[in-house]
C-alpha cells in the first residue's frame, strides 16, 4: 500500500509462492523515497521470513507505529533475538519409540509456543475457519432449497378441476381471485389468470396463480316502464344492465316525456347487455292555425 506495488511478482502463483519463501522483499523506502525511514523499518520487519524476527503481538507493533507518528526518522525499531530457536544440539543415542516421543513432545511444544505467540493469527485463523464452515453450510442450503423455474401453465378456458389436473406435480397453487359474469365464457371456466401465460415466460416453484372464472350470461328481466317518465325508465333498464333505445312519436293520450311503450315485454328474461326500444310521447302535436278571413270556403 505504501508503495503501489507487491513485493513479489512472477508469471504464476507457484513462482510468487517460491519468491516468498526465498528471496528478502525490496525495501518501500528504494520504491518511495518518500516513506520515513521508521515506517520502512516498521515493514521489514513485519515481513521477516522467520516468525520470531517479527512483531509478537500487536500493542507491540502500535508502540512503534506511535512512536513513527512523533519521530518519522527515528532508528527504534529493533529486531528479536533468536535466542527462543533451538540450535542443532547434539543428542544420545536412543532407541526408536523414544526417539518418536521425543520428536512428538517437541512438536507439540512448537506448536503450543506458536500459538501463544502469534495469538492475533490464532484468532484470525479461528475466524475463518467458523467463516469457511459457515459459508459451507449456507451454500448447502441455498442448494438444497433453491427453488425450481417453470413454465406458466395456459389455464383460460379450463375448469377449476382441469386446471388443478394441469398443474398437478409442479408444486404451483391455484387461486380463485373473482367470479365474474362473461357472455364469451361458460359458466365455471376460467375467464383470466395472473400471471398470464406466455410462451418461455417462467415462474419460480410455489408461486400462486390467481383466476377469475366465468359466471357465464348475466340473465337480466326486464322492468315495466310504461307510464314512467323517460329518465326513470332509461334508469331503471341501465340498472338491470340493459342497453336503451329511446324513440319519439306525437300522442294525444300520453303527457309528453312519458313513455308509451316498450318493444320487450315487462318480466321477460334476457342476456344482460340486451337492448329495449321505447316510445316516447312528444304530447298533442301543434300545428300553426292560417290566416282565413276573407277567404273563400272551398
Amino acid at each position: 500500500m505504501l508503495t503501489g506495488k507487491v513485493p513479489f511478482d512472477a508469471d504464476t502463483p507457484v513462482s510468487v509462492a517460491l519468491k516468498h519463501m526465498q528471496e528478502v522483499p525490496k525495501e518501500p523506502i528504494n520504491l518511495n523515497p518518500a516513506i520515513p525511514l521508521s515506517a520502512n523499518k516498521i515493514v521489514m520487519k513485519a515481513m521477516k521470513k522467520d516468525p520470531n524476527l517479527r512483531y509478537q503481538s500487536a500493542t507491540e507493533m502500535l508502540k512503534d507505529l506511535t512512536l513513527a507518528l512523533k519521530n518519522p526518522d527515528g532508528d527504534f525499531v529493533t529486531i528479536n533475538s533468536t535466542d527462543e530457536d533451538f540450535p542443532t544440539q547434539v543428542i544420545p543415542t536412543l532407541d526408536n519409540k523414544k526417539i518418536e516421543d521425543k520428536i512428538k513432545e517437541q512438536d507439540k511444544k512448537k506448536k503450543k509456543n506458536f500459538f501463544q505467540n502469534h495469538k492475533a493469527l490464532t484468532i484470525i485463523l479461528i475466524l475463518i475457519s467458523i467463516f469457511l464452515i459457515s459459508f459451507g453450510g449456507i451454500t448447502f442450503l441455498f442448494n438444497g432449497t433453491k427453488t425450481q423455474d417453470i413454465q406458466v401453465p395456459k389455464l383460460v378456458e379450463l375448469t377449476e378441476q382441469e386446471a388443478n389436473e394441469q398443474i398437478k406435480g409442479t408444486k404451483l397453487t391455484i387461486k380463485i381471485a373473482e367470479e365474474k359474469y362473461d357472455a364469451n365464457i361458460e359458466a365455471g371456466k376460467i375467464i383470466s389468470q395472473k400471471p398470464e401465460f406466455k410462451e418461455n415466460y417462467k415462474i419460480k416453484e410455489n408461486t400462486v396463480i390467481e383466476v377469475v372464472i366465468s359466471k357465464g350470461q348475466k340473465i337480466s328481466i326486464v322492468p315495466k316502464v310504461v307510464g314512467l317518465k323517460e329518465a326513470e325508465a332509461i334508469k331503471m333498464l341501465e340498472d338491470e344492465d340493459l342497453e336503451v333505445s329511446v324513440e319519439e312519436e306525437f300522442n294525444k293520450k300520453i303527457e309528453k316525456e312519458y313513455v308509451i311503450s316498450q318493444d320487450i315485454e315487462a318480466t321477460k328474461e334476457v342476456p344482460a347487455g340486451s337492448t329495449v326500444k321505447i316510445v316516447v310521447s312528444k304530447g298533442i302535436e301543434e300545428v300553426d292555425v292560417p290566416n282565413v278571413v276573407r277567404k273563400d270556403k272551398r
